[in-house]
């Protein structure tokens, strides 16, 4: 939030995140230009020389800057309506919130900020940002010896929802280099921010997927590799991308700075010092057992956060198992009808094919039977369905063996042998022998049946 009563045109935004310092110039019409390099340690000794490089690049360099910087903290509050409240109660509010999340502050004080939160003075959420102040008057020091005026201080992946000022309800999505944030907007407001910070072998974004429905609008904002955008356009339903070429908490603070379109939904942390230190407004007893419930509070909230998002990950294993389970009934079930329509074509092929191999063996037994020696007489040739049956008379046991042997050893080639035979002599005709003789199929034992 800016100090000076006359709204600035442009300012120098300058972020530190990790091993990397970007500088952008920011303008009414946007982003002007822009530098990066990698920090070696620290601003008070990087800022100095990373201006003097982006001046030689031909980079004019506004005198007022604001700084995102990891040392600061961000987070949604829900607050009484603030429209008669005066600004130091405001702030004594603000800093009770945030005290307790930074415990580094030590005797030096919170330095806090706030957003709009509402017409007419209506209560609701309120995103704000906040830092020790001794941290805040080392930041500007190294300001002021740079040349610069620190104006405010904001929270990096905090501002991403002042560039989707169009959104009046759903979700806004911020990817950083290794975290990211969720902020959630509901009636125009801020409602919730969630930066996310992936834990082992897992991913931001995979992380942050978690805390998405499918159902609501998402809208991505600052700079997306497309394969994020794929991936979060298969799994949500309405997926808005609003690109830039910085990062876009960067360019919102920015502009929260200069009071352009979306700046009521992002907190700034005003360059001065608290009017009235926290410790001295409220007993410390009192203001050691609210920070203790608050933390209870915070930590129960990120406890069930997880468990919903183990509970949603395992309702999605259990629904993909569904899934598969039911195409597989599906196959089952064509399988089923097809085997029930091919079934009858089945029976007709196996009853054509007995048909040929009945005819083959009745050809078979027709010729031999027709070269029968002389001293046989044959009596009858039966066809019982599982086998033929063979009878006749000879002179001798000897021509009634041979002919059976000849029988045996023809019928053999064609898929046929003797399973049965009887030979004794006639008891009303003397001299002669009845024998009799059954022919069975064969059974390969390598090849199955012959057909």
């Amino acid at each position: 939030m800016s100090l000076f009563h006359r709204r600035p045109t442009e300012v120098l935004a300058i972020q530190e995140s990790g091993d990397t310092l970007l500088l952008a110039v920011v303008g009414e019409e946007g982003l002007r230009g822009r530098v990066e390099a990698s920090s070696s340690g620290g601003l008070a000794r990087d800022l100095p020389e990373f201006l003097a490089a982006a001046r030689s690049q031909g980079l004019r360099l506004p005198s007022r800057a604001i700084l995102l910087t990891e040392a600061a903290t961000a987070l949604c509050l829900e607050v009484p309506p603030l429209r008669d409240a005066p600004r130091e109660r405001i702030e004594g509010l603000v800093r009770f919130e945030l005290d307790p999340l930074l415990p580094e502050a030590g005797p030096g004080g919170v330095a806090c900020g706030w957003a709009t939160c509402g017409e007419q003075g209506q209560g609701g959420p309120l995103l704000t940002c906040g830092l020790g102040a001794a941290q805040r008057d080392e930041f500007a020091a190294t300001c002021r010896r740079a040349g610069l005026t620190l104006e405010a201080i904001y929270a990096p992946l905090s501002c991403g929802p002042v560039l989707a000022s169009e959104v009046q309800a759903g979700n806004v999505l911020e990817l950083g280099p290794r975290d990211v944030s969720v902020a959630r907007i509901e009636g125009g407001r801020v409602t919730r921010l969630r930066r996310i910070q992936p834990q082992g072998d897992q991913t931001a974004l995979g992380v942050a997927l978690r805390e998405l429905s499918s159902s609501e609008p998402l809208t991505v904002v600052g700079p997306a590799e497309e394969r994020d955008l794929g991936l979060l356009a298969d799994l949500v339903d309405e997926v808005r991308h609003v690109p830039c070429e910085a990062p876009a908490s960067l360019l919102g603070a920015a502009r929260h700075f200069l009071g352009q379109a979306g700046c009521e939904r992002a907190a700034g942390v005003p360059a001065q010092a608290p009017p009235q230190p926290l410790s001295e407004r409220l007993p410390l007893k009192a203001l050691a057992a609210l920070a203790l419930l608050v933390a209870l509070v915070a930590g129960a909230d990120v406890y069930l956060h997880r468990r919903a998002g183990e509970l949603r990950e395992r309702l999605a294993v259990a629904e993909r198992a569904a899934q598969a389970e039911n195409r597989r009934q599906a196959l089952l079930k064509q399988r089923a009808d097809l085997d029930r329509r091919l079934e009858p074509l089945r029976e007709a092929a196996r009853r054509s094919r007995s048909r040929e191999t009945r005819a083959r063996e009745l050809d078979s037994l027709l010729g031999v039977l027709a070269e029968a020696p002389a001293g046989i007489a044959l009596d009858a040739c039966e066809d019982r369905g599982e086998e033929l049956l063979i009878e006749g008379e000879a002179e001798t046991p000897e021509q009634a063996e041979a002919f059976l042997h000849r029988l045996n050893l023809a019928l053999g080639g064609r898929g046929l042998e003797m399973a049965d035979r009887q030979l004794e002599r006639d008891a009303e005709r003397l001299g002669v022998f009845h024998f009799k003789a059954a022919f069975r199929l064969r059974e390969d034992a390598t090849k199955g049946a012959v057909k």
